[in-house]
């Protein structure tokens, strides 16, 4: 039986949307690109995941954050002990920007040193979103109706196949385009099709966060009335409008086409919650984040929580935690363990592109200083990074708890302390055999997964073996990250599941909790069925009964 694989978060349509391309436009895969530290290809466009098993895909709609751009000229501290390299990088930065504004045309050189970060746009786009006039949630539609339009074109010829692409608006289409079995075992007779289901990234997609919105402060967007209102008027405005927005999204082709899930927070100040630090080394110079950086929630923030959660408007919108500064995640995991308490219908936490830190607790770590969190990372002894993006001991319990879900990211630095990566990369693809070249990237990979299991196991929580169910991957493919050099395109995914079996094979032995289970089955269940056990659950077309209090 042919396997298949889901992928929790990825971004197949960022760049050809941006790019103004087909979606069946196709960047081939080339060795040559793995050991890139910023690659500069596709690693997951539809074309990738035809060619690839991966037949069911949760599409992130991202609209491209102002933050990033904001930059481009100005100058930049990049190496604060070299001020001579300083001059010269700005000086042709500058430059750069002033002769493409000018001619409006994409320059090679700024192509390959910024097109990860503004994904291959085109010159009206960039000129676009840097206006002050931009609406991140027009730009999100856009997206939309992008992907809409592209699955009504059928697929070139992909392996001898012509493919096609099918937004299904819950569980029961899914199971029947792809002929899922009551044991979420996939049939090949389907194996033409790719099933999307819907999900947002970045809670600033709904209007908020950018420069026509940013002059109102993180006091006016706490500022109620008695009567739960806000007492600054545009304030008030501001949230009608997003509250409109939210009901736009619910409502997407007559509602089947409702986003599953929306990833709250992002890389920027979205006048919503805090975020965490998430770019390293000299990207934290070139993308500033400290506005908003590590800050809680507002009550801004807590309204739309409301309204993306509240079935009285439509289908629920669950909450993607990743991004999440620690103050807004402490404060939402104590709401959704009061309302899991006292509400007959359960809220599951989502963590959808992440990986595990290692930390016992949930603390914050002074992430508002950038070089003091590369320093930790790069002293750290740990296989995994220390950072608080990614999930402590006591949030994999929390996550458990709520019978949530885990994607694991495949950047490989969010994914892998420094000295595990270090290691990785002692060898390069055309110096390694690729047996030991594809065992080693995997292994963060393994070590994440395997950490998990054994913190839920040897916990105090109730109903542990839903821990087997509550690990899939969610790559970030194609969403700005430098991904594991052996499995930096979709098409590896299956190479990464059949390594995966053999390498838990060898450690099982060391680890008891693996004694009794197949390996063979916990890898497919991580790589595809976790992922349909938890639409079968949760993604339901009639599923408007509840409300949040």
């Amino acid at each position: 039986m042919k396997t298949a694989i889901s992928d929790l978060h990825c971004h197949p349509t960022l760049r050809l949307y941006n790019g103004e391309k087909s979606i069946w436009y196709n960047d081939e895969t080339s060795n040559k690109k793995r050991d890139n530290k910023q690659p500069n290809y596709s690693e997951a466009e539809f074309a990738a995941l035809a060619k690839s098993r991966v037949r069911l895909v949760f599409v992130a709609l991202y609209p491209i954050e102002q933050g990033f751009i904001s930059n481009l000229g100005n100058e930049i501290d990049l190496i604060p002990e070299k001020p001579l390299e300083n001059e010269i990088i700005n000086f042709s930065i500058k430059n750069i920007i002033e002769n493409y504004s000018r001619s409006g045309t994409l320059l090679d050189f700024l192509e390959k040193v910024t097109s990860k970060y503004i994904s291959g746009m085109k010159f009206k786009k960039f000129n676009k979103i840097r206006s002050f006039e931009h609406e991140y949630f027009d730009d999100l539609m856009g997206e939309y109706n992008y992907l809409v339009n592209g699955t009504k074109i059928q697929s070139p010829l992909i392996k001898s196949k012509f493919f096609n692409l099918n937004i299904v608006s819950d569980y029961t289409e899914l199971k029947n385009l792809l002929k899922i079995d009551d044991e979420f075992n996939y049939n090949s007779e389907a194996d033409n099709n790719i099933a999307i289901v819907l999900t947002v990234e970045g809670g600033h997609s709904l209007g908020i966060g950018q420069y026509n919105t940013k002059h109102l402060t993180f006091e006016m967007l706490n500022e109620l009335n008695s009567d739960k209102t806000f007492k600054i008027k545009e304030v008030e405005n501001l949230f009608n409008k997003v509250k409109n927005n939210i009901s736009t999204l619910k409502n997407l082709g007559n509602s089947k086409h409702c986003p599953f899930f929306l990833t709250f927070a992002h890389h920027f100040w979205n006048q919503l919650c805090g975020h965490n630090m998430s770019f390293a080394s000299t990207a934290h110079r070139i993308f500033d984040q400290q506005q908003g950086l590590n800050t809680p929630i507002t009550e801004f923030g807590k309204k739309v929580i409301n309204e993306l959660l509240s079935k009285t408007n439509g289908r629920r919108i669950l909450i993607d935690t990743k991004h999440m500064s620690v103050k807004t995640k402490l404060w939402y995991y104590n709401f959704v363990e009061n309302y899991n308490n006292n509400n007959g219908d359960k809220i599951p936490i989502i963590s959808s592109h992440s990986a595990v830190s290692g930390n016992k607790n949930i603390s914050i770590q002074n992430n508002d200083n950038p070089n003091i969190m590369d320093d930790k990372y790069d002293k750290s002894l740990s296989p995994f990074n220390i950072w608080d993006i990614n999930l402590s001991d006591e949030e994999i319990l929390i996550i458990h708890q709520s019978e949530g879900l885990i994607g694991l990211n495949f950047d490989e630095r969010i994914l892998s302390g420094k000295k595990m990566l270090d290691f990785i990369k002692e060898q390069s693809f055309s110096d390694a055999e690729i047996e030991n070249y594809r065992s080693r990237w995997a292994e963060p990979v393994l070590q994440n997964i395997v950490h998990i299991i054994e913190v839920v196991i040897n916990s105090n929580n109730e109903n542990k073996e839903h821990v087997w169910d509550m690990i899939t991957i969610g790559t970030d493919y194609d969403g700005i990250i430098n991904p594991i050099d052996a499995y930096c395109y979709a098409e590896d995914l299956e190479n990464l599941r059949n390594m995966l079996i053999k390498k838990l094979d060898v450690i099982r032995n060391a680890f008891q909790f693996l004694n009794d289970k197949d390996s063979t089955e916990i890898i497919d269940n991580i790589m595809f069925k976790n992922s349909l056990r938890f639409l079968n659950k949760h993604f339901n077309y009639n599923n408007t009964k509840n409300t949040i209090a």
